[in-house]
């Protein structure tokens, strides 16, 4: 009995919880990115309670990770598309990738977006990869129809004329869906984040090098102010050194912390 009174206030928490996605829902509400709380929900079921919340109309599910530097400049880019088309599509944009709500908790505080981030832990996030057929790389956009159906689904960010375009006209032609539209692959590039001499550190230089070449391989200590200043340029995580972030184009893999991880990254993008 007990445990059905704890569902229970949860299910009612949540539905509180819910109250600002509603006026989302409702009519569309343009805010100025930075500077404020997003709203910011935790779970699956926060995510099922919007598709639900929005049957019979176009939805944008952006899939994202506060350590993917390309997802962290799409965020805003997304927030001003939606501006301009006049809210004709929901956005819900999912963190699928940051096994810690910390740094998405931090994150939606000031991010000042005007559309729900959505956080899920990793056991729902492998759920919900299986589910969309997500690859492991990020960020991906999938636009369903408003019957819950994918009509498209993009893999690497795009700039706001792009967004603008689709969300203006959600229900005119796409290309066939369930099919990843690439944008700029046009590359590898690594970059490498920790203290010289370190032998792990070595190790992932040595590995991101046999991978990418001299040239597509980026050193960084952060103890360097220089440094650490390029990385905060570069939206690269500032924690869990030694690290090695690769990406192709607009597309990023999750950071690895040895070689074979790194290997598999470079994989999934290619």
């Amino acid at each position: 009995m007990s445990a059905i009174r704890s569902e229970a206030a949860w299910v009612a928490l949540l539905l509180v919880l819910l109250v600002p996605v509603g006026v989302h829902l409702a009519g569309h509400r343009s805010t100025t990115t930075g500077g404020g709380p997003s709203t910011a929900l935790e779970g699956a079921a926060a995510l099922d309670s919007i598709l639900a919340a929005s049957s019979g109309r176009h939805v944008l599910l952006n899939f994202w990770a506060t350590w993917c530097t390309p997802c962290m400049r799409e965020l805003p880019v997304l927030d001003a598309a939606l501006s301009s088309s006049g809210g004709r599509v929901q956005i819900v944009a999912i963190d699928i990738a940051d096994p810690d709500p910390s740094a998405f908790r931090e994150y939606a505080a000031d991010a000042g977006l005007s559309f729900p981030l959505v956080w899920v832990d990793p056991s729902e996030a492998q759920v919900l990869m299986e589910r969309f057929s997500l690859p492991s790389l990020l960020p991906v956009t999938i636009l369903l129809d408003g019957g819950g159906g994918e009509v498209a689904r993009f893999s690497g960010a795009r700039d706001e004329a792009f967004f603008t375009d689709l969300m203006s006209d959600p229900g005119g032609p796409q290309d066939s869906a369930g099919q990843v539209h690439g944008s700029d692959h046009s590359g590898l590039h690594v970059s490498v984040v920790g203290t010289p001499g370190d032998p792990y550190f070595e190790a992932l230089a040595a590995e991101a090098i046999a991978l990418a070449g001299a040239g597509g391989v980026s050193l960084f200590d952060p103890s360097v102010p220089e440094d650490s200043s390029a990385m905060s340029d570069l939206l690269l995580p500032s924690s869990g050194f030694p690290y090695a972030q690769a990406c192709v184009g607009d597309a990023c893999g999750r950071p690895a912390h040895d070689p074979e991880a790194l290997r598999l990254s470079v994989e999934s993008l290619r």
